[in-house]
């Protein structure tokens, strides 16, 4: 059988506030992410294409991406940050033909949660070098007093070059390197053009405010972008609260509620009830044996509560609930559990 020519991807040379990335529509990836919000894009040559916004393929695909640490592609791309963070077509191939033809046609993945755990767990790391990053234009800094003032509140953000927020040690290095980095693209949105950025009521403007309100660290810009990585792993949500895609309304939303939900339990229970829709999907998507688990009911028996947490089946291959009635956690080590876990996958 001959082999599947890799993704055809094209980037947009232009500066635009979206930054698209364009495939061509009939690929096996794209059948693969329907749920994914691709648009329809000119074809060319005949072979129709779909695009998604440059936040929401960075969401979606760039997890496993990492920076090439040679001292040459540092010092290219120490000017990178989050607001110009933009990948080559050549780049886009590489990611998407090593998700596609590692399985993704005959996994069932139905929302972001299963295209993170897939792309974790059974695709290679991709290395990204100098080449391989188009960058967008730099953030000015404005033309008159208004715009200096409205820019200043996210300077913070441009300041964070990409090598900073990669995450270079831990369990998360291995698994998913550019995690703070896609959580980071997904929330802010577009960003590719100074016009963008002007925008007062754009989501990296109320990114830029949560992270001022809530973050730890200063409130210099130095001091912002110095503490941006772990502000953001620390702003995270449990898997049954996640957004089930990438569109920048939902990857705003979840980040804003991921700093309130850690604030106190009376906050985390007001975020449960806001959430509850994801909560529904989650249910709706996950089989369960035991009486306790209605959509919209929080469950009552612990195994299904830690497997709502991990994200994981409660039922073991045979088909009963997964763990023994005497390794059950009390209410509060689940409460503890539920509060503390880890990691923005």
């Amino acid at each position: 059988m001959a082999a599947i020519a890799p993704v055809n991807v094209v980037v947009p040379a232009a500066p635009s506030p979206d930054s698209p990335i364009l495939v061509d529509a009939n690929d096996p990836l794209v059948a693969a992410t329907s749920w994914l919000p691709w648009d329809p894009a000119a074809a060319v040559g005949g072979i129709p294409r779909v695009s998604l916004k440059n936040s929401e393929a960075l969401r979606a695909f760039a997890v496993r991406c990492r920076l090439d640490r040679s001292p040459a592609s540092l010092a290219a791309l120490a000017p990178v940050g989050m607001l110009t963070l933009r990948l080559s077509a050549n780049a886009w191939s590489t990611v998407l033909t090593a998700i596609r033809d590692n399985g993704l046609v005959g996994a069932a993945v139905l929302d972001l949660t299963d295209l993170q755990r897939f792309i974790t767990t059974r695709v290679p790391i991709s290395i990204i070098l100098a080449a391989d990053v188009s960058p967008a234009p730099v953030l000015g800094m404005g033309s008159n007093a208004a715009q200096r003032e409205v820019l200043a509140r996210i300077r913070f953000l441009g300041l964070a070059n990409i090598h900073a927020l990669e995450i270079q040690t831990g369990a998360l290095a291995n698994s998913a390197p550019w995690s703070v980095i896609c959580t980071l693209a997904g929330a802010l949105g577009d960003v590719g053009t100074q016009a963008s950025r002007l925008v007062e009521t754009a989501p990296v403007h109320a990114v830029a405010e949560a992270l001022r309100a809530h973050g730890t660290g200063g409130v210099t810009a130095a001091a912002m972008a110095f503490n941006l990585r772990s502000n953001i792993l620390r702003a995270t949500l449990p898997k049954f609260l996640r957004a089930s895609n990438v569109t920048t309304e939902e990857q705003c939303e979840e980040l804003g509620d991921a700093f309130v939900y850690k604030l106190s339990a009376a906050d985390r229970r007001s975020i449960e009830q806001k959430r509850l829709d994801c909560m529904s999907r989650w249910y709706a998507r996950r089989s369960c044996p035991c009486p306790c688990m209605p959509l919209l009911c929080m469950p009552k028996c612990a195994s299904c509560f830690l497997s709502l947490i991990d994200g994981e089946p409660a039922v073991s291959p045979s088909g009963r609930p997964a763990g023994k009635p005497s390794q059950r956690a009390t209410p509060r080590q689940l409460d503890a559990r539920a509060g503390t876990l880890a990691g923005p996958v």
